[in-house]
């Protein structure tokens, strides 16, 4: 009897034993293993503790296609030839676990990493390819975390930063593809040397041809000496030697600026026909004038958000963000402070867009922008932004034209106040098709101030401005419409100041409201060309109502009122009726 109860104990022993060891190689199977709720140690689970590139690829195998969770313990993971994770695993990092890089690795991660800390070592730029990255994987210590930076940004196509945190800049960052920047960090460039402390850009191409026939305006076509290289989709920017002028009586100057544009091609018609998908906005000669036109290697659709700022201050020559050669780049929420050139910008750009930024500047009386649209940026918009102390608060300019553009809910305060200075919002003369929506101006030399033809001025108020709330010179006063502007305290309420003689109503102007108040107001609304000016309230000016030049106007249904003239040199030819006069 007592032999039959030790045999059974020892049957029952022996299966004990196999049904635990048949149990722990059923949790170490592969298709068990990857099944479980909490990440897979790799090591502990397929690398019998070590930490190889062998156990991480076999538990990739064994995940086959579902999704995975995979933890690597802290040290180094060391990568020797071209490693992909797919897009079903994801990779938690111990803090100091790192993929490092060992004779010819590469490393590409499709999926989700989790880490905290640097876990990349030894790879150089383009052997790590990421779904997304941080800069602390690239190793942030606090000085020169630009290096760090420009790593992730060349790893992934999208960076993001800690909130909260800031990076000291050693150098500039230039980023030359699309891109997302985002996060509530702050990019400290104050140590960095003059120029723009982030630039996102593309480049010209090495694919350009001339015009070998006139370029006209409104038309979609043009001819080219070879349209090789040149394909669908393309966006190309058109380049002549010719001056800038679309009347003779702005000719002065001219020689600063050049004509130029951004189309996109939307068919390659033949070896020399091209067809664009917008018609050319400017008639270009080939008689005596060189056209090029040139493919662009453009940056669709960067995105930079949440980011601050900072630059140096005055006497360092820093620039914020500028962003160039791309197609629809969005930046929003973004502060930029201390930068003494400019805050934000566009350049070779369409249908760029800036939303709820705010720059504040370094040196309001130096040769600062709070923002800038410059060559051939057209189509771009800045919403409900904000711009302190600079020369100008918003301007356009540069060698080429800039085309159709909105500001919008736009603020600029304590802008330049001297006559060598600046305005809450500038224009050059090649510039065209502003749009200014409710914008406000507080405390500038000029408010608004337009040189560009056939803007759009509705709304706003503009308000302690030393000279003039509206000031329009050389091409302004080409069909542009000023409606609704509230205007205080300057000594001018609008001032139509471009150039003389003409008789057809060029400047309209309606249902503003202006008061002058404070230093030796002058004058309400001064005309140098025919214009409208209808249903205005003017008050408290010395003259309410001047003409200087021009004939053809017509002041209709205007209140005037608080003035020691109520109108002087109206021209005749120029029509008055149904005003509304408060003689005292």
């Amino acid at each position: 009897m007592r032999k039959i109860v030790l045999l059974s104990v020892a049957v029952f022993c022996l299966l004990s034993v196999g049904l635990t060891a048949r149990a722990q190689q059923a949790d170490h199977k592969p298709d068990a293993a990857v099944n479980r709720n909490a990440a897979i140690d790799v090591a502990a689970v397929y690398g019998s503790g070590s930490f190889s590139e062998a156990a991480l690829a076999q538990a990739i195998v064994a995940a086959g296609s579902a999704p995975t969770r995979l933890f690597l313990r802290s040290g180094e993971w060391s990568v020797t030839s071209s490693l992909v994770i797919p897009p079903n695993i994801s990779i938690e990092m111990a803090k100091g676990a790192t993929f490092t890089k060992t004779r010819a690795g590469k490393l590409t991660i499709k999926g989700v990493l989790i880490a905290d800390s640097q876990c990349f070592k030894g790879f150089a730029d383009g052997e790590i390819r990421l779904k997304s990255a941080k800069p602390e994987w690239f190793g942030v210590t606090g000085a020169d975390d630009d290096v760090a930076i420009q790593h992730a940004a060349f790893a992934a196509d999208r960076v993001v930063f800690e909130d909260g945190k800031t990076y000291v800049l050693g150098s500039h960052i230039l980023i030359k593809k699309s891109i997302v920047l985002e996060g509530k960090a702050i990019l400290d460039g104050s140590a960095t040397a003059s120029g723009a402390i982030l630039t996102i850009q593309g480049s010209d191409s090495e694919t350009s041809a001339t015009l070998s026939a006139a370029g006209v305006k409104d038309a979609n076509k043009i001819i080219v000496a070879s349209t090789s290289g040149f394909s669908v989709g393309d966006m190309i920017m058109l380049r002549s030697t010719e001056d800038w002028s679309e009347t003779a009586a702005s000719a002065d100057d001219n020689h600063r600026y050049k004509k130029g544009e951004i189309a996109f091609i939307k068919s390659v018609d033949n070896a020399t026909s091209l067809t664009l998908t917008e018609p050319l906005k400017d008639n270009y000669s080939i008689t005596g004038q060189t056209v090029t036109v040139t493919k662009l290697n453009k940056i669709n659709k960067p995105l930079v958000d949440g980011l601050r700022i900072m630059g140096g201050g005055a006497g360092k020559g820093h620039l914020g963000l500028i962003i160039c050669y791309a197609t629809e780049p969005v930046i929003r929420n973004v502060e930029v402070s201390k930068c003494e050139i400019e805050g934000i910008g566009f350049g070779y750009t369409d249908h760029g867009t800036i939303n709820h930024c705010r720059v504040s500047g370094a040196n309001k009386n130096g040769t600062g922008y709070g923002y800038a649209f410059d060559n051939m940026a057209q189509n771009c918009a800045i919403i409900d932004s904000y711009s302190e102390d600079h020369r100008h608060g918003f301007t356009t300019g540069s060698y080429y034209p800039v085309w159709d553009y909105q500001l919008i809910n736009f603020v600029a305060r304590n802008a330049a106040s001297t006559v060598t200075a600046g305005a809450g919002i500038n224009t050059h003369k090649n510039s065209r098709g502003g749009q200014f929506i409710n914008t406000e101006v507080d405390g500038a030399y000029i408010g608004i101030g337009l040189a560009g033809a056939r803007n759009i001025v509705m709304g706003g108020q503009v308000r302690n401005c030393t000279y003039a709330c509206v000031y329009l010179q050389d091409d302004a006063a080409l069909n542009t419409t000023i409606m609704g502007v509230q205007g205080r305290s300057s000594r001018y309420g609008i001032n139509v100041a471009a150039f003389t003689g003409e008789s057809v109503p060029q400047v309209h102007i309606e249902s503003c409201d202006l008061t002058g108040e404070g230093d030796s107001p002058y004058y309400g609304i001064v005309l140098s060309v025919a214009g409208i000016v209808r249903n205005n309230t003017i008050t408290g000016f010395a003259t309410a109502l001047r003409q200087n030049a021009g004939t053809g106007s017509v002041f209709e249904g205007n209140k005037l009122s608080g003035y020691a003239n109520a109108i002087t040199d109206i021209e005749k030819g120029s029509t008055f009726r149904d005003n509304y006069l408060d003689d005292k």
